[in-house]
């Protein structure tokens, strides 16, 4: 049990269940508690990167942003993505439909069997040289 909960849940009745009386100016002792523990929701964080131009008015130079990232994809997923979907496969043996599947339901993330290969490819690139 933790002394700090995240949330309290009082549980006090309204009436007296012998009688039907009223509870509502009564005083209130604690008598037990218990904790029930929750894991947060997982949400995936969508990091937007936007690319500006500008053109200079003397030389007509149009000057564009680069992105700080060597893909050309417009989404990409990042290495938390690409360490956890490395981890499940390569270290728990969990196989490409289930990763799948995994995602979507813990992590509300659609990916495609494709899409895993594809990550533990480049995974797998990184990891030379070790």
């Amino acid at each position: 049990m933790t002394a700090t909960p995240n949330k309290i849940i009082n549980l006090k009745s309204d009436f007296c269940n012998k009688y039907g009386q009223s509870s509502s100016q009564e005083t209130f002792i604690l008598k037990a508690k218990r904790q029930v523990i929750e894991l947060p929701p997982i949400q995936p964080i969508f990091e937007e990167y936007r690319q500006f131009s500008c053109q200079f008015p003397n030389c007509q130079h149009e000057q564009i942003t680069e992105f700080p990232f060597c893909e050309n994809a417009p989404i990409k997923y990042g290495n938390s993505v690409e360490a956890l979907i490395s981890y499940y496969s390569v270290y728990q043996y969990v196989p490409f439909g289930r990763l799948k599947s995994l995602f979507f339901q813990v992590f509300p993330l659609p990916l495609s069997e494709g899409t895993v290969g594809n990550i533990l490819e480049r995974s797998a690139l990184k990891g030379q040289g070790f």
